[in-house]
């Protein structure tokens, strides 16, 4: 009898030592905001072809990790949200392509740019994850030269110049992958789980 509760007991310090840390210590998240986007636009160099319209669901937002260079895309929603899930933690810089439209809401002959943050730096958009969802990186667009760095973190000085960007083929889930630590946390669960029987038998 004695045997099977140490087993029980040493079963369920395992699951306890090792289960919490690793769902406390999950990294990454989703980012995710809006996007401001005018009623009618169109590349700035095709401002007088209608054709050429676009939609917000033409623009593609990157989220770039400062420090480890992991990154991920997505295109807004017909409404102007979007969400991109992330792996890692740390500092994500947000930026937009094209990073440049017109707004022809008042007609193609009255056309009028609207920048957002870009890659090269001289718009930067800069996020902080820690382990949490992001619910407010909202994108706004602003008139050449009027930009306005949304947070403090947005300094020039902490984003590396721009290098090439490799994004994965599908969308990573923030979920951490099973591992060592699940392997150990399992094997705590079926020792408890086998001291529970013997104690039944």
């Amino acid at each position: 009898m004695a045997v099977n509760k140490m087993a029980l007991t040493v079963g369920l310090l395992i699951t306890a030592l090792f289960i919490i840390p690793a769902s406390a210590m999950a990294a990454g998240g989703t980012i995710s905001g809006k996007v401001d986007f005018p009623a009618a636009s169109s590349f700035p160099e095709n401002v007088t072809e209608t054709t050429t319209n676009l939609t917000v669901s033409d623009l593609t937002i990157y989220a770039v990790n400062i420090q480890t260079g992991f990154a991920n895309v997505t295109n807004p929603n017909p409404d102007g949200t979007y969400q991109i899930p992330v792996t890692d933690d740390g500092l994500y810089q947000i930026y937009v392509k094209p990073d440049a439209i017109a707004d022809t809401s008042r007609g193609p002959d009255f056309p009028q740019i609207v920048q957002y943050p870009n890659r090269e730096g001289t718009r930067v958009y800069v996020v902080n994850m820690q382990g949490k969802d992001i619910t407010n990186a909202d994108i706004k667009g602003y008139a050449p030269g009027y930009y306005q760095p949304p947070n403090d973190l947005t300094l020039t000085s902490d984003v590396p110049a721009a290098t090439d960007v490799t994004i994965p083929q599908t969308s990573p889930t923030a979920a951490p992958t099973p591992g060592f630590v699940s392997l150990i946390a399992l094997a705590g669960m079926i020792i408890a789980a086998a001291a529970i029987l013997q104690r039944k038998n």
